[in-house]
């Protein structure tokens, strides 16, 4: 692709939120904060999100039960965090992701309240290796060449489910559209703490970071997979450990970071996942080298 191609396709992938990142964005000051309940974390973001008492008050409402022995402010922090609203603009989700991005980290500090809050309920559910997926309208191929490491400094929202990605109401099967594979361990289960209940989301921590293990073009339509597998970095140990300082015994024992990766093909996946699971295509695209075609036709 031509230069103006490649700007065009990496601009349009940051405006959706599919951040591509050579270099780690430290999150620092948020750790000194107190912790507070979710309407007071979000005080200072009102000038921002003129609507977000409005959705605090929606969440917590929803989360009068919160599971996995979380508090009411903690679950409504991470339902918080996945729920959109118009304008996009003036969403938390959005908003927070953009800041996340940016290079100019004294933007984030009147999120930090907030961040405190949504960090120590994701610390208190436990991390897990799953294979989860991501998807996006558009071929950022070029931005993901074999052996390169990136990192995706905002908070990743995923899912466990191939055919949802599929839809029409997420990538459908027409035009350019890329699904990233995802091998990662540091993945959340917030299944039980979104405001339109689905068993198939799952959270990836800010400033996650990843190694590009193939790439893979389908021969008959605009389809692209890219498979990733999460590594740790120095950077992000310092990261975890100051967070980690902070937490009860009991919380601290269940923030377990990444270190080691099974090998593409070999995850182990309880039976509740194996359905969600096409093991033929899965095992298809790791026999190919990548930058490959493959012929894939519907059964």
């Amino acid at each position: 692709m031509g230069a103006h191609h490649s700007g065009k396709t990496q601009s349009l992938a940051q405006s959706l939120h599919v951040d591509y990142h050579e270099n780690f964005l430290t999150l620092e000051g948020y750790e000194k904060m107190p912790i507070v309940s979710l309407e007071v974390a979000v005080e200072p973001l009102m000038s921002l999100l003129p609507s977000i008492q409005t959705y605090v008050r929606l969440s917590k409402q929803k989360c009068e039960n919160p599971a996995d022995g979380l508090t009411q402010d903690e679950s409504a922090s991470i339902m918080l965090r996945t729920m959109r609203w118009q304008p996009l603009d003036q969403c938390l989700s959005v908003l927070l992701n953009t800041t996340l991005c940016s290079t100019d980290r004294q933007k984030l500090k009147p999120w930090f309240l907030y961040l405190k809050l949504l960090l120590r309920a994701l610390g208190r559910l436990p991390s897990a290796h799953r294979r989860v997926f991501r998807g996006i309208k558009l071929d950022v191929s070029e931005l993901y060449p074999k052996d390169k490491t990136i990192v995706w400094n905002d908070f990743a929202l995923c899912t466990n489910s191939i055919d949802i990605l599929h839809s029409e109401k997420y990538l459908g099967r027409k035009g350019p559209r890329t699904i990233f594979t995802i091998e990662c361990n540091s993945s959340k289960d917030i299944s039980k703490h979104l405001f339109n209940p689905s068993k198939y989301m799952i959270l990836l921590p800010a400033a996650t970071q990843f190694k590009v293990i193939k790439c893979l073009k389908q021969s008959h339509n605009d389809l692209y997979w890219i498979h990733l597998k999460e590594v740790q970095s120095t950077l992000t140990q310092i990261q975890s450990a100051s967070f980690l300082s902070e937490q009860s015994p009991d919380v601290a024992s269940d923030y377990r970071m990444p270190f080691a990766t099974p090998p593409f093909g070999t995850t182990q996946l309880s039976m509740e996942d194996n359905h969600r699971h096409n093991e033929k295509l899965e095992k298809m695209i790791a026999k190919y080298p990548e930058n490959s075609n493959i012929q894939l036709r519907l059964e």
